[in-house]
C-alpha cells in the first residue's frame, strides 16, 4: 500500500429534545462553518482528528482531503432541511476527494432532526454507502452523545470522549488516529462489543466514584485487554429510543474479550447508579447561603439554564429569587438577550437606561426583569476562553444595576460562562464580587475554582431540568433506570 489518501470532516450539534430553540443553518453560520479547505490553524474541538492528520501529511505519511467542518451551539432540534444541506455538502465533498482510504469524521453523537433521530448514524451509514466496503471510518464523538447501532454498523472505529468536563479531546483524537493507522497497515483488526446500561444520568468524572472507574478502563487499555473502551454517558435530554448509557469495547480481533469487558465496565457502571454527579442544592437553599456568605466569593451554577446543553440561558427564576432575599454585589452571566444587548449597545457605554432583562424564550425562562442600569462596556464581537480557543459571545455588553448592586453580561449569542474573562473584558471584576452566578453545568469549573471560594450546583427551574422524572420523554425504550425501577 502506498501513501494512504485519508478525508476528514466534522459536523455536530448537541440536540436537546426539550429546548424550544429550534437548530438552522443561522446557528452553525454564527459558531463554526468552514467549507472544505477552508479552515486554518484554529481548529475547533469537534474537527480535534485534524491536528494529528495534518501533521502526517506533513510529514509525508498520508494524503489529506479536507471536507466540511460545521458546529452549533448546543439547541432544539435540527431543522431536517438544515441537516439535509450539510450532510450533503458533507458527502458532496467526500465524493470531490476521490478514492479514500480512510474517512474520519469529527461528530458529537446526540444529533437529531426533525424526523431522524439518529442523524449521526444516518450520516456514517451514508457515508460507507459512497465509499464501498473497502475503506475504514474512524469516528471521535462527545461522551454526551447517542451510540447507535447504526453507528456499531457502519464505522470501524468510534471512540468518546473519556473525561466531563472534556478535558482528554485532543488526547482522544491522538489516540483515534493511531489506531486508524494501525487499522490501515494492517496491524490491528478490531472487534467491537457494545453494552447496553439501561441508564439515563450524568456522570462527572473528574472526582469521586466516575474518576476512579475512568482509571480502570485507562489501565486495562494500557495493560493491552483492549484498544479502547469507552463509556457512552448519552445526552439525558435527548429524546430517542437510543438515549441510554452504552459501554463501547475495541480489542484487536477478539469479540469475546469485547463482549466480557463491556459487561464488566456496564456493571460497575451499573453499581453507581445515583453516585455519578455533583449533589444539586435546592434553589432556596442556595439564596440563603447566597445571602449569608462570608467568604466570597460563592459561585451558583445556574445548570438548568446551561447554553452548553440547549437551554435559553436566559432564566430569571434564580436571580429573582436572590433580588427577593436583597442579595447584592452580585455579578451573572452569560444572559443571552439579544434585544437588551443591541439597546446597551446603541446608548454605548456611562449610559443609563432601562431595560428588560431575560425571562424572553419560554415559559421555563420565568419572567422579564425589569431594571434601571449603567452601560460599563460593549463589545461588537465578545468572546470567552475555553479549552485553548475563544468561544463567540456576539455582541456584548456588561451591566451595572445600582438599586440592587448586581453586574450583568448580556449578549447576542448563546455561550456559556466558560471564565472569569466573560465578567473582566466587559469591565466587571469577578473576584471582587460577593456571589457569583453562572450559565453552565460542568465547564465552568476549571476556570473558576481558582477564584471561587465555594462552589454550589443549583437545581434551579429551567429547560436541563436534571430530574429526568420531571421530562416528557415520548421516544425513550423502556424500561430504563431511574424512570422505572
Amino acid at each position: 500500500m502506498g501513501v494512504p489518501h485519508v478525508f476528514a470532516a466534522a459536523f455536530g450539534v448537541e440536540v436537546n429534545a426539550f429546548s424550544p430553540l429550534a437548530t438552522g443553518r443561522h446557528d452553525f453560520a454564527a459558531l463554526c462553518h468552514h467549507q472544505a479547505g477552508a479552515l486554518g490553524d484554529d481548529v475547533p474541538l469537534i474537527a480535534a482528528p485534524l491536528v494529528p492528520l495534518r501533521r502526517l501529511q506533513a510529514a509525508g505519511q498520508i494524503s489529506l482531503s479536507e471536507g466540511m467542518v460545521a458546529a452549533a451551539q448546543p439547541g432544539g432540534l435540527l431543522t431536517r432541511a438544515t441537516y439535509e444541506a450539510l450532510a450533503g455538502e458533507l458527502l458532496a465533498d467526500l465524493a470531490s476527494a476521490g478514492n479514500v482510504d480512510l474517512v474520519v469524521l469529527g461528530l458529537h453523537g446526540a444529533m437529531s432532526a426533525h424526523g431522524l433521530p439518529d442523524c449521526d448514524g444516518d450520516l456514517i451509514m451514508r457515508v460507507r454507502q459512497l465509499i464501498g466496503p473497502r475503506a475504514r471510518i474512524a469516528v471521535l464523538f462527545d461522551s454526551h452523545g447517542t451510540l447507535s447501532a447504526a453507528m456499531v454498523e457502519a464505522a470501524d472505529l468510534l471512540i468518546c470522549y473519556k473525561e466531563y468536563p472534556h478535558t482528554d479531546i485532543a488526547d482522544c483524537a491522538e489516540r483515534l488516529i493511531d489506531l486508524a493507522m494501525a487499522i490501515l497497515r494492517g496491524e490491528i483488526t478490531p472487534a467491537k462489543a457494545v453494552h447496553d446500561c439501561r441508564m439515563i444520568s450524568v456522570y462527572h468524572t473528574m472526582h469521586g466514584p466516575m474518576q476512579a472507574l475512568v482509571a480502570d478502563l485507562r489501565a486495562r487499555e494500557t495493560a493491552g485487554e483492549a484498544l479502547d473502551i469507552s463509556i457512552v454517558h448519552g445526552f439525558v435530554w435527548a429524546d430517542t429510543p437510543d438515549t441510554s448509557a452504552r459501554i463501547l469495547v475495541t480489542t484487536n480481533g477478539d469479540a469475546a474479550s469485547a463482549r466480557r469487558i463491556a459487561r464488566e465496565i456496564g456493571a460497575q457502571l451499573r453499581a453507581l447508579a445515583g453516585t455519578t454527579h455533583a449533589p444539586l442544592v435546592p434553589m432556596q437553599a442556595a439564596v440563603a447561603r447566597a445571602a449569608a456568605v462570608s467568604t466570597p466569593p460563592l459561585l451558583l451554577a445556574d445548570t438548568a439554564d446551561n447554553p452548553g446543553g440547549g437551554a435559553p440561558s436566559d432564566a430569571t427564576w434564580l436571580l429573582e429569587a436572590l433580588a427577593d432575599a436583597g442579595v447584592g454585589n452580585l455579578a451573572a452571566g452569560i444572559i443571552w438577550d439579544p434585544v437588551a444587548t443591541e439597546l446597551a449597545l446603541a446608548a454605548g457605554p456611562r449610559a443609563r437606561l432601562a431595560l428588560r432583562v431575560g425571562g424572553k424564550a419560554c415559559s421555563l425562562s420565568g419572567r422579564p426583569l425589569d431594571l434601571e442600569v449603567d452601560v460599563l462596556a460593549t463589545s461588537d464581537q465578545a468572546s470567552v476562553p475555553f479549552s485553548g480557543r475563544e468561544w463567540p459571545m456576539g455582541k456584548a455588553a456588561g451591566l451595572h444595576v445600582p438599586a440592587l448592586d448586581w453586574y450583568l453580561v448580556v449578549s447576542t449569542l448563546r455561550t456559556q460562562c466558560f471564565a472569569p474573562e466573560a465578567f473582566s473584558r466587559l469591565g466587571i471584576d469577578p473576584a471582587a464580587r460577593r456571589v457569583l452566578l453562572v450559565k453552565s453545568s460542568q465547564h465552568f469549573y476549571a476556570a473558576f475554582r481558582a477564584i471561587a471560594a465555594d462552589i454550589l450546583i443549583v437545581d434551579a427551574p429551567g429547560v436541563l431540568d436534571h430530574d429526568p422524572g420531571r421530562l416528557p420523554y415520548r421516544h425513550i425504550t423502556r424500561p430504563i433506570w431511574p424512570l422505572d425501577p
